[in-house]
């Protein structure tokens, strides 16, 4: 996301849909060990969704304008790395695709996967920077797997032409990847539909589903242009799309969400509405809640270059910080989260999470430090947690002396501000980097007398974090 003076208000109504070129799907799904048809795989061409029958044949009546069929990969499957197929239409309407699945060695009940936020490169330098990035974090999670990795759009800043890029940097986790189409990742000039092109040339459709172990995941677009911008808005046919994705999910299962824009953000109100709201969430995102209101729904997004965890009920929200930290110009995001990368791990419908900073131990989980106040005398000790949630637990430790737990409000993180307070800071961007107001800072008050305080900070899977500072 970047500060910009797109429209700020989102009065304008997206195009209404043409009408259908009516066509026609043929195809088969097999099985690759032993070349038989798939009962019951879900297949797609973005309108409608159908599952095979016995003998892992589908037909689907399409709309000739779409360009690709894609399949849900099913639970027990290795997820492929081709789940698409082009559609080439004839002069009758009709087409024929084929898909070949592999049996995976497990059910994959138990599994992890690594999420990006925006990694956003716009040149050859930060190209270089990305490479050095997702080297390091291969060599951080050595040992672990990892079923799959999703980077939550924004892969590129306007410059398409990097997206092999961006593709050759992910594969040096050695995991393989899903991608989210993200605002940056447009063709601007083109509009809302075909902006979308040079991003579907190298990763195929800009919406999809697949499954792994009891979940099912769902990649969304929610990036809608408006001619002089953009705003945060799921597409109706989408909507209609994901409807007819669901019809074959069975009810309460756990359906995480994956998209750029967040869902629901606070950003635009603690930054007093620099970034326009419609910029920076959902406008329609009451649509979406009612179709996952059957299911165990988490949503995941990025975009806006910090750390924050929403809620819509009881439905959690994850939005995460990124790769780039704040557009490649430091460590840190403009929030103080270290330029990093999220690991979910999945069990049955249970989920944990940690966020690791890029080349830092995965302990380190918060950034302590001490304010000296104008008198030169009274202290305060501050902590920035950077993936708070309301399960989190923060208490300090005053000279071996407990003394509960730390009190929460809102700040700027202060090495934040000293990267990137000030009209010549950070200088490859100039003066729109800024630090701005998270609401994960901590706060405790010593006594004159204390020498030493110490924080503990439990996260809420019981995994407890400590970091001490003198005074």
């Amino acid at each position: 996301m970047r500060r910009r003076q797109f429209l700020r208000s989102s009065a304008a109504l997206p195009a209404l849909a043409a009408p259908l070129a009516p066509g026609r799907i043929r195809g088969r799904v097999t099985s690759a060990r032993d070349g038989r048809g798939l009962r019951g795989v879900v297949v797609s061409d973005g309108v409608s969704s159908v599952a095979t029958g016995s003998a892992g044949d589908f037909t689907l009546a399409s709309d000739t304008r779409q360009r690709f069929a894609f399949v849900s990969t099913p639970r027990g499957f290795e997820l492929p790395e081709r789940f698409y197929a082009p559609l080439r239409f004839d002069a009758r309407g009709e087409t024929s695709v084929s898909f070949t699945l592999t049996v995976a060695a497990d059910d994959g009940e138990r599994h992890r996967f690594l999420a990006f936020g925006d990694t956003q490169i716009a040149n050859p330098a930060h190209a270089r920077l990305l490479h050095e990035a997702t080297t390091r974090i291969a060599e951080q999670t050595a040992g672990e797997t990892f079923a799959f990795g999703v980077t939550l759009g924004d892969l590129v800043d306007d410059a398409l032409e990097l997206f092999p890029e961006y593709d050759e940097a992910v594969k040096r986790t050695g995991v393989p990847f899903f991608q989210v189409l993200g605002n940056h990742d447009l063709d601007a000039a083109r509009g809302s539909f075909r902006g979308t092109l040079a991003y579907e040339e190298h990763f195929g459709p800009i919406y999809y589903s697949f499954n792994r172990g009891a979940v099912h995941y769902v990649v969304l677009n929610d990036v809608f242009w408006i001619g002089n911008g953009y705003i945060g808005f799921i597409s109706e046919h989408q909507l209609d799309w994901l409807a007819s994705d669901l019809a074959h999910v069975e009810r309460g299962a756990p359906v995480v969400v994956f998209a750029h824009v967040p869902f629901s953000s606070t950003v635009s109100e603690r930054i007093g509405g620099k970034i326009a709201p419609n910029e920076a969430q959902v406008t329609n995102r009451d649509r979406l809640l009612d179709l996952l209101e059957p299911f165990d729904a988490r949503l995941m997004s990025a975009h806006t270059h910090e750390n924050e965890h929403v809620f819509h009920g009881d439905v959690h929200e994850h939005v995460l910080g990124t790769v780039c930290g704040a557009w490649w110009t430091g460590p840190i995001c403009w929030d103080g989260t270290p330029n990093g990368f999220h690991v979910f791990e999945v069990q049955g419908h249970e989920f944990s999470w940690q966020l690791r900073g890029t080349g830092l131990p995965a302990e380190k989980q918060f950034r302590a430090y001490v304010s000296t106040a104008t008198d030169g005398e009274t202290k305060s000790v501050f902590a920035n947690v950077w993936n708070w949630d309301p399960g989190w637990r923060v208490s300090w430790i005053q000279d071996g002396e407990r003394r509960g737990e730390m009190s929460r409000g809102r700040g700027l993180d202060p090495v934040a501000v000293e990267l990137y307070r000030g009209e010549d800071k950070p200088s490859e961007r100039g003066d729109w980097v800024e630090p701005i107001l998270t609401d994960h800072i901590f706060h405790a008050r010593p006594t004159a007398a204390a020498r030493r305080v110490t924080i503990e900070a439990t996260d809420p899977f019981g995994r407890t974090y400590v970091e001490a500072v003198e005074l």
